[in-house]
């Protein structure tokens, strides 16, 4: 088969990476005999408005050159198409199939997606050289004639050492060159078919799913795990080597804070000295075990820019609507235009988007063989957990659907208190009830685009628009503001000066306190020092902003002399407040607002913003920064009068603007239905503030009587609106000192302008805290199990190490099933008294089913001498008769007889490590006996409103 020339395998034990000829490739690897096909993505772009990569294919049987490929390959299809960057397109993908010694078909598709300044560079250094390193990795050369052995464990593993050395290669290459090649990287996902068995490895966020035709639908599985910094097994990586994890983002503790939003990659290397890792994810599925019209399947492989705004069902959807009537290249064309089309509807950016789409036929089926050294299994769990549609993974995640978390709480915390967890990828905050007494808890929950919401919360209603607190605690702050004013007007008397200052800061201390004593528990008094600053910081290029416009741009000459108008005639009064008026809405309120929302804005997605209250009250702050400096100009030259009306008109339009930006931004990220978007947040303030300086214009020009009626009413509408706005708000509060003691999030920095990039170690936040109540339907009976599960059938439990959870005592004739896949280590699954503890089957009340068979008393009382290690999901069902007392494992691999079972109540019991499926009721993978039901218990001890605990979503 020839061997590496010795030149370039001495640059290669160097470290110094070189560009792959394809030519070489096929000359060092295959012979004729192969009949191998190779397609790669050239750097050659075809014409178009979003050009493509041109596709080339070289034959080990054929001509030397690379020709273009045109019409597709019959079984694959290949797209890469640039987005609208300044980079280069920084995809690039290739395929190769060929037949091994033995006649079977092997075939290889892979994806990868530059990122950084030279991310072009770095994923075509990648794709030339992962071929060569997988193909000729040395413990693949195992059995004569065969370039890949029949043994899947030795491919599986030669996968894994192929990959650490495109990682090494990539590291050096990254840390070599110029500043930028340090900050590029990209991100690698391959599939690998060989015998009936499909090799998965990903490193960073592209995907591949499998779609599998199910009489009239397609089924999905999805083979890959994105790698993101909030996944808490990524984050704990990366901050316990120095990383920041913020807004989705690793960043470096340094200038110049480069944020990577993967958690893995190839290259980076100045990332990866931070914890971001260039291990793979390496998994292996079976393929269907036979090929006809009900069992055809196929493979997406593709970059994000494909899944970043299409859901994966609507992939499959798509994919297998188009492969029904036409090739596997029309399909891949036709998912790229999708989801250019997705991109093009929610964003003005285009990424790069690179797909490839196998058909796969009756040839992946041959020779499905188990590996005579062991199972193969996922590295982290990868592999999907549900065998069918019966059992399906989609009903886990689904956005139409309220889902439940049971976990039982760390027992030193209190009832009432907050604590963190995790669960599906997702992170929670879940509050203890205040009844608490050490149980497991359960709380609610559904998941969209952004993250997980509270399903509900009995203690949230409603907030109504006008309520009799409210109402008092406005006459209580303006009855404070007016004792406040009249106790400045005596130093006023005896010293002007002094008097005309506390009156431009009495006012600002009133509301500031008053915005602390409404939000105290939402806030932190640093943060609101520091946007009361920041907005005054912003006041200098506002000034400076007007001053332009003011003498160079020749509004002061546009303007007349409007200041005094006494003797003026009408047509001058009513010129003067025309332009007043545009000066009002287009000059202050415009640019002030602008500056506030900006102030606002950059909070959105700060950590210590736990609540929508907390962006309120740093609105209001803000808005109280712009009114000390208005006051410190306005107050000095307009004497007491003008101070004592902006102390009760000007001072609380800033404090109520500021609010507003706060509640509508709020909305955008803590409320489920936002009423608002980030171009109506400014828009209202902006109008509310020009018509309050508009009716300055009125009192001055044209009526003071009909200019301060207009000014009230702008007043009332302000108020009005701002109540409206806070009515949108549907979060609870949240006790931001209590996360922040607890190191869930970061407390605010004294930094004013550039936090969260002055090397400040952010921790993004999970959604608003869950409510819980005390049980479950699956109770944990151990700290480190999570429940997660749909309405009262399908559950998903698991633990990173050996534990166990319980059901309900259970009565009648019940069935219930349990999967146990590739993810599950150490499974029993069993019944035991209420009398019994340790491990299912353990003692003598209890038996328990495991992969070596029955459990009774500690000891094997039925062997299962059929189970070769198979990495397939398998489903055990259970059906436990209390009446006539027996019990029945039923496992399709092997037949166990029924055992007895003693009077008395008994409950379902688990113990596993990694993940497992129950399904309690519902769409049973096997239909139970006539006369067995579900096993349901309540779903908390409390009373459970609006909880589907049907997993028909319409009843």
């Amino acid at each position: 088969m020839g061997a590496v020339p010795s030149a370039a395998a001495e640059r290669f034990a160097k470290g110094i990476p070189e560009q792959l000829d394809w030519r070489m490739l096929m000359k060092l690897v295959f012979q004729p005999s192969h009949q191998a096909v190779l397609l790669y993505t050239s750097e050659e772009l075809m014409p178009g408005e979003m050009p493509r990569k041109q596709v080339l294919k070289l034959e080990s049987h054929g001509a030397d050159e690379a020709l273009p490929l045109n019409g597709g390959l019959g079984t694959v299809g290949l797209v890469s198409q640039k987005g609208n960057k300044m980079q280069p397109n920084q995809d690039c993908g290739f395929y190769f199939h060929f037949l091994d010694g033995d006649g079977s078909k092997i075939w290889c598709a892979c994806v990868l997606d530059g990122h950084g300044p030279l991310g072009h560079e770095m994923s075509s250094l990648a794709m030339q050289w992962l071929p060569l390193l997988i193909l000729r990795e040395p413990s693949l050369a195992s059995e004569p004639g065969k370039l890949i052995p029949a043994d899947p464990q030795t491919l599986f593993l030669a996968i894994q050492a192929s990959f650490r050395k495109i990682g090494d290669l990539m590291q050096k290459a990254s840390d070599t060159g110029w500043g930028p090649r340090g900050y590029s990287g990209a991100t690698c996902t391959l599939a690998f078919c060989a015998r009936g068995l499909l090799h998965c490895a990903n490193v960073g966020d592209s995907r591949m799913v499998l779609g599998t035709f199910a009489e009239d639908q397609v089924d999905c599985r999805v083979l890959t795990r994105d790698h993101k910094p909030e996944d808490p097994e990524e984050r704990l990586r990366i901050e316990a080597h120095g990383g920041i994890v913020a807004r989705q983002r690793v960043y470096l503790d340094e200038w110049p804070y480069v944020g990577l939003n993967m958690s893995r990659s190839l290259g980076d290397a100045k990332l990866h000295a931070v914890g971001v890792s260039d291990v793979p994810d390496v998994s292996t599925v079976f393929l269907a075990q036979s090929v006809g019209d009900a069992q055809r399947q196929f493979l997406v492989v593709a970059s994000d820019g494909v899944w970043d705004f299409t859901s994966t069902k609507e992939v499959a959807d798509l994919v297998g609507a188009t492969l029904h009537g036409e090739d596997p290249q029309s399909a891949a064309e036709l998912l790229v235009t999708r989801a250019q089309a997705g991109w093009q509807a929610e964003s003005e950016e285009l990424d790069d988007i690179t797909a490839i789409i196998v058909s796969i036929g009756p040839e992946s089926d041959v020779l499905r063989q188990l590996s005579p050294h062991g199972p193969i299994m996922s590295r982290v769990g990868a592999a999907p957990l549900w065998p069918s549609a019966q059992l399906s993974d989609a009903e886990l995640g689904r956005e139409d659907a309220v889902h439940a978390l049971t976990v039982r709480p760390p027992e030193h915390l209190k009832p009432g208190q907050v604590f963190e967890t995790s669960a599906g990828g997702l992170r929670f905050l879940v509050r203890l009830p205040s009844s608490w007494a050490g149980e497991p808890v359960t709380a609610y929950y559904q998941v969209d685009s952004r993250g997980a919401w509270p399903a509900f919360d009995p203690s949230l209603e409603k907030m109504p628009f006008c309520t009799v607190s409210c109402c008092f605690s406005s006459g209580v702050v303006m009855g404070a503001l007016i004792l406040a004013t009249l106790f400045c007007v005596l130093p006023y008397v005896l010293f002007p000066a002094v008097g005309l200052v506390l009156l431009s800061i009495i006012p600002i201390v009133v509301f500031g306190c008053f915005a602390y004593f409404l939000f105290q528990n939402s806030v932190r008094i640093l943060q609101m020092v520091i946007s009361f600053f920041e907005a005054i910081a912003w006041f200098i290029p506002l000034v400076g902003v007007i001053l332009i416009i003011y003498f160079p741009v020749g509004w002061d000459d546009w303007l007349p002399a409007c200041d005094e108008t006494t003797n003026a005639t009408d047509a001058v009064q009513w010129d003067c407040l025309g332009k007043k008026a545009i000066q009002a809405y287009l000059m202050t309120s415009f640019l002030e607002e602008l500056l506030k929302f900006l102030c606002v804005r950059r909070l959105l997605w700060q950590p210590f913003v736990c609540d929508a209250w907390a962006l309120c009250c740093y609105g209001g702050c803000a808005g109280l920064g712009f009114a000390a400096v208005e006051n410190a100009i306005y107050v000095g030259t307009g004497g007491l009068v003008t101070a004592l009306l902006r102390a009760g008109t000007a001072v609380p339009n800033h404090l109520m603007y500021g609010l507003m930006h706060g509640a509508f931004l709020s909305q955008l990220r803590f409320a489920q239905q936002p009423r608002c978007t980030y171009l109506l947040t400014p828009f209202l303030p902006m109008l509310l503030h020009g018509s309050h300086n508009f009716s300055i214009a009125v009192l001055q020009f044209l009526d003071p009587w009909a200019g301060l009626s207009l000014m009230v009413l702008v007043a009332m509408v302000a108020m009005l609106t701002l109540r409206w706005a806070i009515q949108g708000i549907d979060s609870p509060v949240v006790n931001v000192h209590e996360l922040i003691e607890m190191k869930v999030v970061e407390a605010p920095y004294c930094c004013l302008c550039c936090q969260g990039t002055c090397g400040w170690a952010l921790a993004f936040p999970p959604s608003a805290p869950l409510s819980s109540q005390p049980g479950g339907q699956l109770v944990p009976l151990g700290e480190p199990v999570r429940v997660r599960g749909v309405g009262a059938g399908t559950f998903e439990a698991e633990t990173s190490e050996v534990s166990a959870m319980a059901s309900a005592e259970m009565g009648g004739k019940v069935y219930f099933e349990s999967v146990v896949g590739p993810c599950t280590q150490n499974a029993r699954i069993g019944v035991r008294s209420a009398m019994s503890e340790g491990t299912p089957g353990g003692d003598e009340l209890s038996w328990a089913w495991g992969r070596e068979g029955l459990w009774h008393k500690g000891e094997l009382i039925q062997a299962r001498t059929s189970w070769g290690g198979s990495p397939e999901p398998l489903t055990i069902g259970c059906l436990v008769d209390m009446d006539d007392g027996f019990l029945h494992f039923r496992d399709p691999n092997w037949a166990f007889a029924p055992v007895p079972l003693p009077a008395g109540p008994k409950t379902a019991v688990w113990s596993f490590a990694g993940k497992l499926g129950v399904r309690l009721a519902g769409r049973f993978a096997e239909e139970p006996p006539t006369g067995y039901g579900a096993l349901k218990a309540a779903a908390c001890s409390g009373q459970v409103v609006g909880i589907l605990l049907s997993d028909n979503q319409e009843e």
